[in-house]
């Protein structure tokens, strides 16, 4: 068993840590080999592993190591190679050097920067290579390790087979496996003692019988050709590989059958731990990387509008400082759990290094990415992090880039522009909870100028009151019109030049810098005046609240004063919030529900089916009103699932008691598909679009 290992790193301090490291203990292989039960007894060992290292401190010194041990036929299995090493080699030459001396030596790169991809180093060493990023736990370091030794023991045991199947080609009966011949027409002549496994796998099970199908055509291939073939294949729990052989002079073929269960077992272990942080589970780097490039060819060939978001994490090193790795450990898994659960399905998480992830989210635009940013730092925010009776709180900031036919690229070049975006949104301000979205056609300084500029013009127009109210109304589908008019309030704001903003721009600048709750109380201010003014109206007005107004001690009393001081009828009101707001803050709304009821003020769900709430969930919530969210409106005509999710939503909230919106109607035969539904309401641009509430 070849267990050598060689470290190369200029701090000796590490080299003492992989000393350490590299003791005998328990493998994880050897259990998941139990349950599936293989034996690893063959020449590994279940319980202890007996690593032995060598170490060098530079590139140079390294190299000349590994040639002497070559020289004396006692190769190393494994190199850890530091990625820099000043003054002398990098960790790129120093592996470029040993590969000229043995090609079947296992590299790892280990290194704490982010400046050379896998790809890079693929490219430059011709093969693959390892790529470890620090900080690293002991237990990654071991188990990889470990695997490499037996997969590299392995490989050399299946030359040496190969060549003890080409001496046994004439002595069936001397091999320790099954052995099978064949006629060139797949006739099955002779099948030794350890056979019996692997007939019914064959297709042929006694002498005599006739193969059909692809092992026949296998065999008549090989006898043709002449040449020695082998052929990966599966029975239950079991892999074997075949080897076919050939006997031209005898007319037959010599099949070979070798138990590569265990070697399975490694090679599926070896890919996992190479393509995911051992820590959290999440894949690494150079796998996120991987399933970004397979996008980004799908997108040259098809139009299709993704994004990634680039998650940089607040505080954490002050855990790791204050209470050592170990708690920095335990919160980065609990945190890369509680990720998981924000991730939508098919959309990817990866942790990249340290305390930064990145997300790959599909079919969204910017300001779609953008509020699945604000959902994940919200999450994160209210966690509470426990360890050994302390308690930990995070906080992050995240960088978005788009991914479509305009913003294209290498997948290295996209999480670079992620990580400026993340590093911009940290210099908006603020202890942690910032966007910003990445504009491949301007500066990252230009955009966040821009930032700052247009949440000044919404702190301006504020103090000015440079803003519109717009209504967009509801058409009811029932037979019978109701006595009501109902419309959506909308707010529009105008710049120092007196032109509308795009809502689409101002309204997150106000949630990034903490200005929506002042908008909101500016619109049900204004709102409520002009409801008084009209009391023949009998229209009702949706009105939208912000998560900061929700969670905002005594927006409750400011309603009833307006209510009382103005005379408006509760009737014609209803104050909308997000789904995603609400199931954030579920208790803040269960509250919020009983003091509008005491009003007798309505309340309605918007983007519902947005996130992954059940219904389970929305009878906690006795809400009006809720509005579907606008994605699953505007497929219902082309996505059946969608379609049906919808008819479920309108189902459930008609048991429940409520009125149903179907939200973003844009055309005429979407309308007609959800009005032969059933639903009550129907609102998009189709329906009416937004217009100015006159005096």
């Amino acid at each position: 068993m070849n267990s050598r290992i060689l470290v190369i790193d200029d701090d000796q301090q590490v080299i003492e840590t992989y000393q350490e490291i590299f003791e005998p203990g328990v493998d994880e292989i050897d259990i998941l080999a139990d349950v599936v039960g293989v034996s690893m007894d063959e020449g590994v060992g279940s319980q202890k592993f007996p690593f032995r290292v060598s170490s060098a401190t530079q590139g140079e010194e390294g190299v000349q190591l590994a040639n002497m041990a070559c020289e004396m036929g006692q190769p190393f299995a494994v190199a850890m190679v530091d990625m820099r090493m000043p003054p002398g080699w990098d960790g790129l030459r120093t592996a470029e050097e040993l590969r000229k001396i043995d090609e079947n030596i296992y590299i790892i790169i280990v290194t704490a920067y982010t400046d050379r991809s896998v790809e890079e180093i693929h490219g430059i060493l011709k093969r693959d290579a390892l790529l470890i990023y620090k900080p690293f736990t002991s237990d990654e370091i071991y188990q990889l390790a470990r695997t490499l030794c037996i997969s590299w023991n392995d490989r050399q045991d299946k030359c040496d087979a190969f060549e003890e199947v080409e001496r046994l080609a004439s002595y069936p009966e001397e091999s320790p496996g099954p052995v099978l011949r064949y006629s060139s027409q797949g006739e099955l002549l002779y099948a030794n003692h350890n056979s019996d496994s692997i007939l019914s796998m064959m297709g042929a099970l006694e002498v005599g019988d006739v193969l059909v199908g692809a092992w026949l055509k296998r065999i008549k291939s090989v006898y043709e050709d002449g040449r020695m073939v082998e052929i990966e294949a599966a029975s239950g729990s079991q892999f074997f590989l075949f080897t076919l052989a050939p006997i031209p002079a005898k007319g037959y073929v010599n099949c070979y059958a070798k138990n590569e269960t265990r070697r399975y077992l490694l090679t599926r272990q070896l890919t996992y731990q190479a393509r995911h942080d051992s820590l959290t589970g999440l894949i690494n780097r150079g796998e996120f990387i991987r399933k970004l490039n397979l996008v980004l060819r799908r997108i040259r060939a098809q139009n299709e509008a993704h994004a990634l978001l680039y998650l940089d994490m607040e505080h954490f090193k002050e855990i790791n400082d204050t209470s050592g790795h170990i708690a920095g450990d335990h919160v980065l898994q609990e945190l890369s759990n509680m990720l998981l659960n924000e991730v939508k399905d098919g959309d990817v998480l990866s942790r990249i290094g340290g305390d930064e992830y990145a997300m790959l989210v599909y079919n969204v635009n910017s300001d779609q990415a953008r509020s699945v940013g604000g959902r994940i730092n919200r999450a994160v925010e209210k966690q509470i992090f426990r360890w050994k009776g302390e308690e930990f709180r995070l906080g992050g900031d995240i960088g978005v880039a788009r991914i479509d036919q305009n913003n294209l690229g290498d997948a290295q070049e996209l999480l670079n522009r992620a990580d400026q975006a993340c590093y911009a949104a940290k210099e908006l301000g603020g202890d942690h909870g910032n966007i910003y979205v990445y504009d491949l056609d301007r500066s990252v300084s230009e955009q966040r100028s821009e930032a700052i500029e247009l949440a000044n013009e919404v702190q301006e127009a504020i103090h000015k009151h440079n803003f519109q109210l717009y209504l967009q109304p509801l058409l009811y589908t029932g037979v019978q019109q109701q006595g009501e008019m109902r419309y959506e309030v909308l707010l529009r704001m105008e710049n120092s030049s007196g032109e509308l903003v795009n809502p689409a721009l101002f309204i997150p600048e106000s949630e990034r810098f903490d200005l929506a709750a002042q908008l909101d109380y500016w619109v049900i201010e204004n709102g409520f005046k002009r409801i008084a003014e009209k009391s023949e109206d009998q229209s009702v007005y949706i009105f939208k609240i912000s998560e900061s107004t929700l969670i905002e001690e005594g927006f409750e009393l400011f309603v009833r004063d307006q209510i009382e001081s103005l005379g408006v009828d509760p009737a014609h009101l209803i104050f909308e919030i997000t789904e995603e707001v609400a199931y954030t803050h579920m208790m803040v709304f269960q509250h919020f529900i009983q003091e509008m009821r005491r009003l007798k003020v309505r309340i309605a769900i918007e983007e519902y089916g947005s996130i992954d709430a059940s219904f389970t969930s929305l009878q906690k919530l006795p809400v009006d009103m809720i509005k579907i969210d606008g994605r699953l409106v505007r497929g219902v005509i082309h996505n059946p699932v969608e379609y049906a999710i919808v008819e479920s939503i309108y189902r459930v909230s008609t048991v429940l008691g409520m009125e149903c919106v179907a939200f973003s109607v844009e055309n005429e035969e979407t309308k007609t598909m959800l009005g032969r539904l059933g639903i009550h309401y129907l609102q998009g641009y189709h329906i009416g679009q937004p217009e100015p509430w006159c005096e």
